[in-house]
């Protein structure tokens, strides 16, 4: 059985055209493939970006494989900075894990954890 991680960007940046020309410099062969969302929503957090991106890789999935990839809130993780987008990502069924910028080696051990 073959498992993928699927990668996109949420954030409340509205530069996501500038975002994506990072990604696909960055990494050529797989940015197609990084769905980039963005704008600022102060009620939500980045929940409607959330959603979004997760039916942007569904797509893009079934377009390379004919079957969409089976993402939902269980099996999503939003890494973030941010402890309020922490909170509301979790009350929507969503795993999140808080990154601290100032101890960027925890953040692998914390995925672990999930």
């Amino acid at each position: 059985m073959s498992h993928s991680i699927h990668v996109a960007v949420v954030t409340f940046s509205g530069q996501t055209r500038i975002i994506s020309e990072v990604l696909k410099t960055t990494f050529p062969n797989a940015s197609v493939d990084i769905p980039v969302r963005g704008g600022y929503d102060d009620v939500n957090g980045k929940q409607n970006h959330l959603a979004l991106a997760t039916e942007d890789i569904k797509k893009l999935t079934a377009k390379s494989t004919g079957t969409p990839a089976a993402i939902s809130g269980a099996t999503t993780v939003l890494i973030d900075d941010d402890g309020r987008n922490i909170r509301i990502a979790q009350k929507n069924g969503f795993h999140a894990v808080h990154f601290n910028p100032d101890e960027p080696l925890d953040l692998l051990q914390m995925i672990v954890d999930l």
